[in-house]
């Protein structure tokens, strides 16, 4: 395990009304009802994240002591809490799937995480990790980054 003090940290803080992210959500799940998938705030940010990360490929990058390490896939984590501590599974190429597919994924690791069933690959390779949570219309998010490993 990385000490956080060992990696360089900076935060940003805003507030952001997340009413519209909300109301997608509830349209999407409307449309969705039929294929009994429910996707979920976390779900919509890691699709958010993805697509962003896309576009600003310097974003999904490391240091090292060769210099800047860019990464050649998107995978952010969802972070999810356990009475023992926190694992943090890993949504591969989130940036090649469509909403139901990150939907599908998340619940896949969040059971399995819950269940202690999670493999090494299943936690390793994200730079980007979002809490796994069921967010009101106005609520605080901490997005985190990992450790390069």
């Amino acid at each position: 395990m990385t000490q956080s003090w060992t990696t360089p940290h900076f935060y940003l803080e805003t507030e952001v009304d997340a009413g519209a992210l909300q109301e997608m959500r509830l349209k999407v799940n409307e449309v969705l009802k039929k294929e009994e998938i429910r996707v979920t705030v976390t779900d919509l940010l890691v699709k958010i994240a993805a697509y962003v990360l896309s576009q600003y490929r310097y974003m999904n990058s490391s240091y090292s002591d060769a210099g800047i390490v860019y990464k050649p896939e998107i995978n952010p984590g969802v972070a999810v809490a356990l009475e023992d501590g926190l694992i943090v599974p890993v949504v591969r190429n989130a940036d090649k799937k469509g909403i139901r597919e990150i939907s599908r994924t998340n619940r896949e690791l969040i059971g399995r995480a819950r269940e202690g069933r999670l493999t090494l690959e299943d936690v390793t390779g994200s730079l980007l990790r979002y809490p796994e949570t069921h967010l009101p219309a106005a609520a605080r998010l901490e997005a985190f980054i990992a450790a390069p490993v």
